[in-house]
């Protein structure tokens, strides 16, 4: 069995799964990034007990602990993860000090990309690009199978893509960077954009309402076919599937999968991808199909790593103690 935990900004999420990727136990926790890296791993710590508090006895079967980062692994270091304010932890280091269990660290992105070819959208092929679409844009390359980390653990950090000259500000220190302009982030950006012009009183309700304006929110009310909110999600599709028909011309993946929260608004986001994405390739790739919605989820991250704990068990990778 492997525990595995995936971080996000956001949210942690651990679980217990087996050898075939079935997810027997989980548990979900807001992520505590005000206390720094100390404060997480106690929370993952936690996330372990109660999760073998009515199975002691699964502690036994336990063969290795994966964790998912959003941020550059290499050598075990977390080089930087700008959604939790990290930068230079040696994150294998301080994991040695709370499990017991040989560790495995890889980023989240990559980590979503394994679960998606292991028992996904992506089962069966070899060459993939799995795209996470959260509060800040990730995406794994999978490459004759095998997951593309590069140097610093950077590939496949399409978030970073600087798109427009000036720009809002990333957190990553740029302007323009794409996922300042199609991640959840960006959204719920846009929707406070267009309350000010007072193009839409459904926006103006919802910050009335809740002092703020969510993304999800705005998906929500997309999917009731609300106007405004249409148009802010096949927007940030299109732009999303412009960069990525930019970058399907570099390797050429049989397959472009969309995961994350956002991929939640379904056909509205998915359309206004492949829209974008035609707009960009040449010649008969307008009038093939290859971007799909992944299928696992938030599952997605928890099963890659279970399938990387098993596939390095025997082969001990350098994000491995």
């Amino acid at each position: 069995m492997y525990l595995c935990f995936d971080i996000g900004g956001t949210r942690i999420k651990g679980g217990v799964l087996d050898e075939t990727g079935e997810i027997c136990l989980r548990k979900e926790v807001e992520t505590d990034v005000s206390s720094g890296p100390a404060g997480i791993l106690k929370q993952l710590k936690y996330i372990e007990e109660e999760l073998l508090r009515e199975h002691p006895y699964w502690q036994r079967e336990i063969k290795g602990v994966g964790v998912g980062v959003p941020g550059f692994i290499e050598n075990g270091w977390v080089w930087e993860a700008v959604n939790l304010g990290w930068k230079n932890i040696p994150l294998l280091q301080e994991l040695r000090s709370v499990f017991s269990y040989p560790i495995f660290i890889l980023n989240d992105a990559n980590a979503a990309a394994l679960g998606e070819m292991w028992l996904g959208a992506g089962r069966g092929l070899k060459h993939i690009l799995c795209v996470t679409v959260g509060t800040g844009i990730g995406a794994g390359v999978i490459v004759n199978g095998e997951i593309q980390q590069g140097k610093y653990g950077m590939a496949g950090e399409i978030g970073h893509f600087k798109c427009i000259e000036e720009g809002a500000l990333c957190t990553c220190g740029n302007q323009g960077c794409l996922e300042t302009l199609t991640s959840a982030t960006a959204i719920a950006h846009q929707g406070i954009v267009e309350e000010a012009k007072g193009m839409s009183m459904v926006l103006t309700r919802m910050l009335r309402e809740k002092g703020k304006i969510r993304s999800w929110d705005i998906i929500k009310e997309a999917r009731k076919g609300e106007p405004v909110c249409v148009k802010i999600v096949e927007e940030a599709g299109k732009i999303l599937g412009r960069a990525l028909g930019n970058i399907f011309l570099v390797f050429a993946p049989e397959r472009i999968l969309i995961g994350g929260g956002v991929a939640k608004a379904g056909p509205l986001f998915l359309n206004g991808i492949r829209d974008g994405f035609k707009e960009t390739v040449p010649g008969r790739m307008k009038h093939e199909t290859i971007i799909f919605l992944a299928r696992l989820g938030n599952d997605a991250g928890m099963v890659g790593l279970g399938k990387y704990i098993q596939m390095n068990l025997d082969n001990k990778g350098e994000n491995y103690a």
